[in-house]
Parts: structure tokens; sequence; C-alpha cells
């Protein structure tokens, strides 16, 4: 008996060789599976240009992994492109969640698989309302409540004054790491920052002018690259099915703003517009 003990032990965790799962193992993912799996190996990241306002902020949701993992993550993706969010959206997330395998970390003995999501629209018309419909159980709803607050700053153009600017900064050095007490960072009384992000958020940047977003703290027109421009709204199979003087002619046919136009003409984005999957470009 003993020694049938230590035979097992020794195959248990970094010493597990055995990775093959029974015929009838099925991996079954649900929402609050999705939840519990993101307060535990989940991260809501923010990247800011730091050298001046203005600067962008990229986002992004990550899960992660050992490459063992590689099926999870694929059962996982396949969940997200499913649920009703996804669907609502009119988005086609199957092409814009990406996993990638790469080599092992100086002390980590296993290659790491992350599962990521950098569209600004995926995450926000799919992500946030997915996470909203729930209930949190840990403090990481912290993390995710600064990322969501983030998102809609700058859905406002908040990062485009030195107000909002500090703000933003405020809010990055209070996620992830920064929020532990060992980290050093400064503490700041929650009640009063999420008074600041309520405040903020109450007034815009950005007002409409002649069809145009015009930034009010710069006293110019947002620059999107796409003024004078034609755009091409195209079928999977390359038929182009109309095609627009400008971004702003685009915007106003497919009823969304000449940012989601700019954001998906760049990233290439598959979504469904009457019954047709389609996309951008100029």
């Amino acid at each position: 008996m003993m020694n049938d003990i230590a035979k097992i032990s020794r195959g248990m965790n970094r010493n597990r060789i055995d990775f093959i799962f029974p015929s009838f193992h099925h991996i079954q993912i649900t929402r609050y599976w999705l939840l519990g799996f993101t307060e535990a190996e989940g991260s809501f990241g923010v990247k800011q240009d730091k050298q001046a306002y203005k600067g962008n902020l990229a986002f992004r949701y990550v899960l992660s992994q050992s490459d063992l993992d590689l099926a999870l993550l694929e059962a996982i993706k396949a969940f997200l492109v499913n649920i009703p969010e996804a669907k609502q959206s009119g988005l086609m997330l199957d092409k814009s969640i990406y996993i990638n395998v790469s080599e092992k970390r100086q002390n980590h003995y296993k290659n790491e698989a992350t599962l990521s999501v950098t569209q600004m629209e995926l995450l926000k018309c799919v992500l946030v309302p997915l996470f909203d419909s729930m209930n949190w159980f840990t403090q990481k709803q912290l993390d995710y409540s600064l990322w969501k607050s983030l998102i809609l700053l700058k859905e406002k153009g908040h990062h485009y004054t030195e107000e909002g600017f500090k703000l933003i900064q405020l809010l990055i050095n209070q996620m992830n790491k920064h929020r532990l007490s060992s980290s050093g960072s400064p503490v700041v009384d929650r009640e009063s920052l999420n008074s600041k992000i309520q405040d903020m958020l109450g007034k815009s940047v950005y007002e409409n002018k002649n069809g145009r977003v015009w930034i009010s703290s710069e006293n110019r027109y947002l620059n999107e690259g796409g003024v004078g421009k034609e755009v091409h709204l195209v079928d999977t199979e390359g038929n182009t099915i109309k095609t627009f003087k400008s971004y702003s002619e685009a915007a106003r046919y497919l009823k969304i703003s000449r940012g989601t136009v700019f954001n998906r003409i760049k990233s290439s984005l598959v979504f469904s517009f009457e019954k047709n999957l389609v996309y951008l470009k100029s």
C-alpha cells in the first residue's frame, strides 16, 4: 500500500507526465465558471503612453495557463463566441480572440498559453456586459471596476485633457499589483475616487459638429485619418456591397461612430450587418 501511495505521489504536480484525459471527458464552460476562473487566473490590463496626455490607451483581457491547458482556452474561446452578448453585438469574435503559446520563462517549467482580447469594441460590447451581469466574489472586482471606468473615460475623450490624464494615471496605479499593500503605491480613498470618476463621466470632451467629432478641450476635430477617404463595405467573399465617400458617410449608414468605422477598418473586424458577414476597408 505504501509503495502504491509513493508511486502516485511521484506522479503529481510537477512530476506529472500523463495529461491524457479519458474519452468521455468534456470541458463545460459556464458564465460563473468563467467569472471564477477570471478572478483566479485573469487580468484586466491597460497600457498608457506616459509621455503626455493625449497619449493612447490600450486595453486587454487576458487569461494565462500552461500550454498543457490549451484545450481549456479553446473551450473558453468557443464559449465567448457563442454567448448572447456576442450575438447581440453583431461582432464576430472568432477572429478577434487570440490564443498564443510562448516559450517558458525563467523559473517556469512549462510553456505559457494565453487567451487575449484587445479589440475595444469586443471589450466594451461583449465582455463588459458579460461581467456586469454577475456578482463577483473576490477583490478582482476592484480591478475590473477601474478597468471599465478607464474604458468609459476614454470613450468620452478624457485622455485628451490634463485633468483626465491625471485621473487615468491614478486609476492605473490602483489596479492589479499596485492594489496590493506591499506594492508601495499610495493608498487612495475609494469613495473619493469613485466620486471623481462619476463626476468626470458625467461630461464628455467630445461634441458633434457637422457630423464629425469635435474635441472641445483642444478646439479641433478628432483626426481619424478618414476625411475624404472612400470606405468599402465588403462581404467575406470579397464582394463590395456599398462604397461610401467618407468615414462620416459610412458611420451614418451603419449607425455607428466614425471612431468605430476607423477601428473596424484598422482591425479588419468581421461583423454582422443585415444578415450578412461583412467588414470595412478603405
